[in-house]
């Protein structure tokens, strides 16, 4: 992983060795671009001179980014499409990242487990089969398409808590 924190005259590139992935973070909301916030970890930096970032890299200005409205009707639970307000995902591999032993920079990498977070923001009365669905979960799918390419977040087994709806208003008892 490299980051160009210069002008190409003044300032330094930092260069990251052995960088994996703690927690990657994919969010979107109606409205919004699909974002992806990166968590990640290295056992080692070196900090070059400014103008040394490679060059001959090249973005691709072809592909437009991934909306929200490109997912409106591809977001399935159970094999039930579900319009959302808005979804995230979170995928924590928790590494330890406390492996230094003798030595002033990170030995090692370990991912200790794996933990996958499916947050959606759906109506009640438009989802009930998925409240409490049980500690065996159901499958969920989230597919974002944009022209030719598309983006698929698959999991086999999400399990949807039982926690009531709160409900805003005059009520009486």
């Amino acid at each position: 992983v490299m980051i160009d924190r210069s002008d190409g005259t003044d300032g330094k590139v930092f260069e990251y060795d052995g960088v994996y992935v703690n927690k990657a973070t994919y969010r979107c909301a109606q409205g919004e671009l699909l974002s992806c916030v990166l968590d990640l970890i290295g056992t080692d930096e070196t900090v070059g001179n400014a103008g040394t970032y490679p060059t001959g890299l090249t973005i691709d200005t072809t592909t437009a980014p991934f909306t929200f409205a490109d997912a409106a009707a591809a977001i399935t639970v159970g094999g039930t499409a579900y319009d959302c307000k808005s979804i995230e995902v979170v995928v924590d591999n928790k590494l330890d990242v406390d492996r230094f032993f003798n030595s002033n920079k990170r030995t090692a990498i370990v991912a200790q487990d794996r933990e996958i977070a499916v947050t959606l923001e759906v109506g009640y009365g438009d989802a009930e089969a998925i409240y409490n669905t049980g500690i065996g979960g159901t499958a969920v799918v989230a597919t974002f398409t944009n022209g030719a390419v598309s983006l698929v977040l698959s999991f086999v087994k999400v399990a949807f808590p039982r926690i009531s709806p709160n409900v805003a208003g005059k009520f009486q008892l």
